[in-house]
């Protein structure tokens, strides 16, 4: 029996498929994987109705996450980059940093968003650097992608940089 439930879902951006323990959803891989709805399947019900209502550019209150398998850091950063960043606004790792009262842990956010297990519904593609490139980023066609997801919630993006 698995300890975790999965559900794979169509995007904008293709097929995902999202995981969940008891505690939450648990981590978003891109691709599709074998649906298991044994654990979390009432989490992964609110993860696919998230992401249908965020592709239509209707935003709900983020689903719940199991955030236990997060450092208390790794947790810090997370929450904030949820509660402060909004759909449409950006940030840049030296302001994230400054936001949890350390700002000489711009790198260590930076691997907070190059590890978020969470894609999207955590949205460190909102995530930039200081000189307004928009820097890497880990899922789907990398960069690319980071690209489509900011321009889609409203940013103008050119040469890889946004324009404000």
């Amino acid at each position: 029996m698995e300890n975790y439930g999965s559900r794979v879902i169509d995007t904008p951006l293709g097929e995902f498929t999202i995981y969940s323990s008891k505690d939450g959803i648990s981590k978003i891989l891109p691709f599709a994987n074998k649906e298991f709805d044994n654990i979390g399947k009432a989490n992964l019900d609110e993860a696919e109705k998230w992401f249908f209502s965020y592709f239509d550019k209707n935003i709900l209150k983020i689903p719940k996450l199991d955030l236990t398998i997060l450092t208390a850091f790794r947790k810090q950063v997370t929450e904030i980059l949820v509660a402060k960043v909004l759909f449409g606004t950006v940030t840049s790792y030296s302001k994230l940093a400054l936001e949890i009262n350390n700002e000489s842990a711009i790198r260590a956010v930076g691997t907070v968003m190059k590890n978020n297990p969470w894609p999207i519904l955590v949205p460190c593609h909102r995530v930039i650097m200081q000189n307004n490139h928009i820097g890497k980023y880990n899922f789907l066609n990398g960069t690319e992608t980071k690209k489509w997801l900011l321009e889609f919630e409203g940013s103008c993006v050119e040469n890889y940089r946004v324009n404000f």
